[in-house]
């Protein structure tokens, strides 16, 4: 538990006149300047917010350099605001000074450069901040370099890996100075949208890998971890070598390219509002309306803010800023997006779109990822197959969920709806309704002129490719980008692996109505967390365009039941993740050998559910297995032939095998009838106590450890 040194460091603050006003330190230059890693407690302001009638004080720390050796003051800052109860003794949601969660929302759009957000400012008016201090949390907005950053020399500064590496610095700022400051570093949720999800999901991934040091070392960062403790991620823009061939295999046969309005806050080294032209990319309207932001600044010094707020920092009741949206980056929400003229692709814009799509299914069929259920998921050369289901099941999910809540759903023609369910969508139709916003390729440019282009540059070449596909097709003279840059911008070559720490909760979201990107990222970053064994919420809210904390009241939810989680598993033996060893024992069901997998866990025999459905189905005793995505629940029918979906009895496992296992959350039902059943998610299928299931299913079992053999007998009475 964290001392209280800093109530100590306060109270020398309060025997000084008066708190110090401004910025720590915003140099323009730092060729010469070491800044200290030290929190200085004095140097704050005190300001307040209404919001729902409610008075939110707290103390303001603002423009705080995180690193010693910063390459840019202008974004390698961080805005840490503190609610003023805490320095009373007071506490705010049950969260006191000791123990309140740090909510760490980036504001990186389109791999732009991002200064810091504050409350009633920033990605979608401020009003995440507002609601976290209003919750109790601590707020800690990082800002951080992109993609056009530049200094003096015309240098770049900003490109792959620099947005991560300033957000990870933050991180080890809050962290070296966790027992002088409120707030628990040990609690640091991370927030962000589209590249700030991207972003997100990297900080989840790939706490303290040794591959981002020498960067962090250079920027003189504090020596301490940067793993964070749970992950919001908002329709991230990410797997980049991977994501042209997802989203040419969803829009292949969308021959229309239909570019929408763009509007991202101010303060993201972005535009203020404005729409792509025809044929432009996001990324290219972003660019040619950064300008904007210095108009916006000017507003803020004149004493009105760009977003409506006044210089004393009083928000509308209940309200957001005036002109400002819920979430990060939807433009105009309106059901949909505000678009311009539909444009036909070229000739060869539909070559590379169905080069790109026939390369997707080789790529998604090699990640092995399966349902949780234990379905393979796995496409066809025709695109077809269980992962296209498995994403369309999201799809019905959230039309169900649209209809519970009162959602007039009629005239989505492409939906069936039966005594008020809806039972199946004309896939086809509904991603004509989503309609493609982006040309072929939809990332790596062969023109170079994609926002992820430029990412991936260098300090004196502006953009490079960054997949084999687009660097063969080259119309630019373009270069390949560095490997292991590359690698280190995606969030899944690090889920689990050595020398990373990953974070074990996470809450993935992206829109039913979001073409920015394929609804398939978004799924094989939830799926293979899952498969890994990490808590993972999972969903696609209907008719929700690319945008972000949409939901704050759902958000702050997730966030408070995630933090008591990690409280009530360091206070008690049990735990929601744990370790799950094969001791490799012979299954026979009926007196024949299987190959089913098997795992023991606190003494306990596991075995995979669908291993089990397969083995007994034919006998008196057999039971299907299926899957529903809109109650997240696995379904048994008793009695009825088992449908094998692939994978099935494929071998026994290793001897001593050992793997992570996660306590699943999926709900069960037998018959119809909700029922207990101890499962654990292990490598990404169910596994489920085989005494448990005896006992449901009328099954004999018997386990002899001498032999290492596992019996299951049908003739059970």
């Amino acid at each position: 538990m964290k001392t209280n040194k800093w109530a100590a460091s306060l109270l020398a603050a309060s025997l000084m006149s008066m708190p110090l006003a401004g910025a720590v330190s915003a140099a323009a230059s730092t060729e010469t300047t070491t800044y200290s890693l030290d929190f200085d407690t004095a140097n704050y302001t005190e300001k307040s917010v209404t919001y729902n009638g409610q008075t939110i004080k707290y103390r303001a720390y603002e423009k705080v350099v995180y690193v010693q050796h910063p390459v840019d003051t202008k974004y390698e800052i961080m805005n840490i605001y503190i609610p003023e109860e805490y320095f009373e003794g007071g506490t705010i949601n049950n969260y006191t000074a000791e123990n309140a969660p740090i909510y760490f929302p980036n504001t990186v759009a389109g791999y732009l450069p991002g200064e810091p957000g504050s409350p009633g400012a920033g990605m979608g008016g401020g009003e995440n901040a507002v609601v976290a201090l209003s919750k109790g949390y601590v707020v800690a907005e990082p800002g951080a370099r992109g993609r056009t950053t530049q200094d003096e020399d015309g240098t770049y500064t900003g490109k792959a890996p620099a947005d991560i590496v300033d957000l990870k610095a933050a991180v080890r700022y809050l962290r070296y100075n966790d027992e002088v400051m409120p707030g628990d570093a040990e609690k640091i949720i991370s927030d962000g949208t589209s590249a700030g999800g991207a972003m997100s999901a990297l900080l989840g991934a790939t706490g303290n890998s040794a591959d981002y040091e020498p960067y962090l070392e250079e920027l003189g960062a504090a020596d301490e971890r940067d793993d964070v403790y749970a992950a919001a991620v908002y329709t991230p823009i990410t797997d980049l070598e991977n994501a042209d061939m997802a989203y040419e295999w969803q829009f292949n046969g969308v021959n229309t390219v239909t570019p929408r309005s763009f509007g991202l806050a101010a303060g993201q080294g972005g535009p203020t509002g404005g729409q792509a032209a025809d044929g432009q990319t996001t990324e290219q309207a972003a660019d040619a309306q950064a300008t904007d932001v210095q108009a916006a600044d000017a507003e803020a010094a004149a004493g009105q803010t760009a977003d409506g707020q006044s210089a004393d920092g009083q928000l509308p009741a209940g309200q957001l800023p005036e002109g400002a949206m819920a979430g990060g980056l939807g433009g105009l929400m309106d059901g949909g997006q505000a678009q311009s003229t539909p444009t036909p692709l070229t000739d060869d814009q539909i070559k590379v779109s169905n080069d790109l799509s026939a390369m997707f299914p080789s790529y998604l069929n090699g990640l092995g990822l399966t349902a949780p259920d234990g379905t393979a998921l796995t496409l066809n050369a025709d695109g077809s197959g269980t992962f296209k289901d498995y994403i369309k099941s999201f799809v019905v999910a959230s039309a169900q969920k649209a209809l519970d809540s009162g959602t007039d759903l009629s005239d989505k023609t492409w939906i069936t709806i039966k005594d008020g369910k809806v039972t199946d969508i004309d896939y086809d139709q509904y991603i004509q309704y989503l309609t493609r916003m982006k040309t072929p390729p939809a990332f790596d440019g062969l023109d170079l002129s994609n926002g992820e282009n430029q990412l991936f540059g260098t300090e004196t070449v502006d953009a490079q490719h960054f997949t084999q596909y687009s660097l063969e097709n080259d119309t630019a003279g373009g270069t390949m980008a560095d490997a292991q840059i590359i690698k280190m911008m995606n969030p899944l070559n690090y889920i689990d692996a050595d020398g990373a720490s990953t974070s074990q909760y996470w809450r993935i979201r992206i829109g039913t109505k979001d073409s920015d990107t394929s609804l398939a990222v978004s799924t094989i970053l939830a799926t293979t967390l899952q498969n890994k064994g990490y808590n993972v919420d999972f969903s696609m809210p209907w008719d929700i365009p690319h945008s972000g904390d949409y939901d704050l009241d759902e958000l702050f939810a997730w966030a408070d039941q995630v933090v008591a989680a990690g409280s009530t598993d360091s206070q008690t033996s049990g735990s929601t993740s744990t370790s799950a060893v094969s001791a490799n024992p012979a299954v026979k069901v009926n007196d024949k050998d299987t190959a089913a997998a098997a795992y023991t866990l606190n003494g306990e025999v596991y075995v995979k559910l669908r291993d089990l459905a397969m083995a007994v189905s034919g006998t008196d005793r057999q039971f299907e297995v299926t899957w529903d995505a809109a109650e997240k629940a696995v379904k048994l029918v008793s009695g009825k032939a088992y449908t094998p979906k692939g994978g099935e009895l494929s071998g026994a496992l290793a001897a001593s095998a050992s793997k992570q296992a996660a306590l699943s959350n999926a709900k069960l039902y037998l018959d119809g009838q909700e029922v207990q059943l101890s499962a654990y998610t292990i490598a990404g299928n169910n596994y489920v106590k085989l005494s448990d299931a005896a006992a449901l299913l009328n099954l004999e079992v018997q386990v002899d450890s001498g032999s290492n053999t596992v019996a299951i007998s049908t003739s059970g009475s």
